[in-house]
C-alpha cells in the first residue's frame, strides 16, 4: 500500500535536507505550525531503516528537535509574561478561556498537565506558552517535558524503523479512525452551536423585554411613566397611568440600546479602577490602613523601588495578619502581611477573563498591569456594575460609603 502523501512529502524535504531538515519540521510543529509530531518521527524512521539517515544520530536529532520548541515557547512566557497576551498571534492560539483553564491545570497538577498537552496538536504550544507566564518552574517543565519525550519520541521512531513495510497500512487505518473521530467532532460542535445560540436568544429576550407600566392611580411621583405631566403631554395618557406614544418609543429605545450596551464585549480597561493607590513595601499597617480610610478603598497595591508591582495588602489583612494576632500596626511593614502570588490581567484583556479568573481563583480584585507596571485594579463590585448594573451587587457596590 502506497505511503501516506504526508510521509512522502516529509521524506523527500528530510531526504534532501538530511538531519536538519528533521530538527526544523519538528521545530516548527513545536510552535504551532500544523505539523503533528509523529510525521517527521516517522520520516526519519523510516529513512534509517532505508540507510539515508543513520538511526543513532536521527534519534537524537528527533528529540532535540522536540524539546527545542517546546523550550522556546516556554522561555517566551517567562521572559515576556503577560505582555504576550497583547500579541495577536498568541491570542490566536490562546484565548482567554483556554488561558484561564490552562494557568488552573498548571496550579493544580503542572507536572501531568505537560505530560497531556505534548501530545495534543493544536492545544501544545498554547500551553506550554502558557506554562512560562504561569511561572511553572523551569526545572520542573524540563524534566517533566523530556520525560514525555525520552518515552513518546523513541517508541514512534522504533515503530517506523522495524515496521517501515507496514507503515502505509498503518497510516491507513489511523486516518480511518481520524474520520470518524473528525465527524464525532463536527456533531459535537454542532450540538454547542445551536445550544450556544438558544441561549444567547434568550439572553437577548430577556435584556430586551421591557416591562408594561402598571396602571395604578396612585403611583408615585418618581414612578410615574415618562413623559407625564410633561409639556405636551396627551391628558388622556396621564389619567389612564400611560406615557404618550412618540415618548414610549423613545423609552423603548432607550432600553433596547441599554441591554445591547450590557451585551457589547468589554475590556478591562473600561472597567477598571485607574491608578489604584500605591505604597513602598517599606510602608507600615498603618500607613495602609490609613490610606484606605482617606480614600474609602479596601485595598492598597505594594510597589519595589523601581514601581514593579509587588504584591496587594487588604483591610482584611489588616485585620488577620496584625490586629487578630497582636502585632504593632506602626512597626509592622506591609512586605510582611502582603499577598504576593498575584493573578493579574492586562487592561486590553476581556471582561469575560476576569470574571473567569475571579470564579476559577476565588478572587475579589484583580490589578491590571501593563507593561510591567500597575494600571488599574478591577473588583468584583467593578464587574457587577459593568455588566449588570440592575443587580443587587452592583448597587452595594454603587452605593455611596457610610459616613
Amino acid at each position: 500500500m502506497p505511503a501516506s502523501p504526508w510521509i512522502a512529502a516529509l521524506e523527500a524535504w528530510v531526504g534532501y535536507f538530511g538531519y536538519p531538515g528533521v530538527f526544523l519540521a519538528l521545530l516548527l510543529g513545536s510552535l504551532g505550525v500544523p505539523i503533528p509530531e509523529e510525521m517527521p518521527i516517522v520520516a526519519a524512521g523510516v529513512l534509517s531503516h532505508g540507510g539515508l539517515l543513520k538511526w543513532w544520530l536521527a534519534l537524537p536529532v528527533c528529540v532535540a528537535g522536540v524539546l527545542s520548541g517546546d523550550l522556546v515557547l516556554y522561555w517566551t512566557g517567562w521572559h515576556w509574561g503577560e505582555r504576550v497576551l497583547n500579541w495577536r498571534v498568541v491570542r490566536w492560539v490562546l484565548t482567554p478561556q483556554r488561558e484561564v483553564w490552562l494557568k488552573d491545570a498548571y496550579c493544580r497538577h503542572a507536572v501531568k498537565t505537560i505530560v497531556t498537552v505534548r501530545h495534543v496538536m493544536g492545544l501544545r504550544a498554547a500551553a506550554f506558552l502558557t506554562a512560562g507566564i504561569a511561572r511553572v518552574p523551569w526545572w520542573k517543565f524540563v524534566l517533566a517535558d523530556a520525560s514525555a519525550a525520552i518515552v513518546g519520541v523513541p517508541f514512534s521512531f522504533g515503530l517506523a524503523y522495524f515496521f517501515t513495510d507496514q507503515i502505509g497500512a498503518i497510516l491507513a487505518d489511523v486516518h480511518r479512525v481520524e474520520r470518524w473521530l473528525l465527524l464525532l467532532g463536527l456533531l459535537v460542535l454542532g450540538g454547542l452551536v445551536t445550544g450556544g445560540v438558544i441561549r444567547w436568544n434568550c439572553r437577548v429576550s430577556k435584556a430586551l423585554h421591557v416591562p408594561a407600566p402598571r396602571e395604578d392611580a396612585a403611583t408615585p411621583e418618581l414612578a410615574r411613566p415618562l413623559g407625564a405631566g410633561m409639556v405636551g403631554a396627551d391628558p388622556r395618557a396621564e389619567e389612564d397611568g400611560l406615557e404618550p406614544r412618540s415618548c414610549r418609543r423613545r423609552s423603548a429605545r432607550g432600553a433596547i440600546l441599554y441591554a445591547r450596551r450590557d451585551l457589547m464585549a468589554d475590556y478591562v480597561r473600561e472597567v477598571m479602577t485607574a491608578n489604584p493607590q500605591t505604597l513602598p513595601t517599606s510602608a507600615t499597617a498603618r500607613e495602609a490602613a490609613e490610606t484606605m480610610r482617606a480614600n474609602d478603598i479596601g485595598d492598597v497595591i505594594t510597589i519595589d523601588d523601581k514601581g514593579d508591582i509587588v504584591g496587594i495588602v487588604t483591610d482584611r489583612d489588616i485585620v488577620v495578619r496584625v490586629v487578630a494576632e497582636g502585632r504593632d500596626p506602626r512597626a509592622t511593614r506591609i512586605e510582611d502581611i502582603s499577598s504576593r502570588e498575584l493573578t493579574v490581567v492586562s487592561p486590553d484583556d476581556r471582561v469575560e477573563l476576569a470574571v473567569e479568573l475571579m470564579r476559577v481563583r476565588a478572587l475579589r480584585r484583580l490589578p491590571a498591569v501593563e507593561r510591567g507596571k500597575i494600571v488599574g485594579i478591577v473588583s468584583i463590585g467593578d464587574l457587577a456594575v459593568a455588566r449588570d448594573s440592575r443587580s443587587t451587587l452592583a448597587d452595594i457596590s454603587a452605593a455611596p460609603p457610610n459616613t
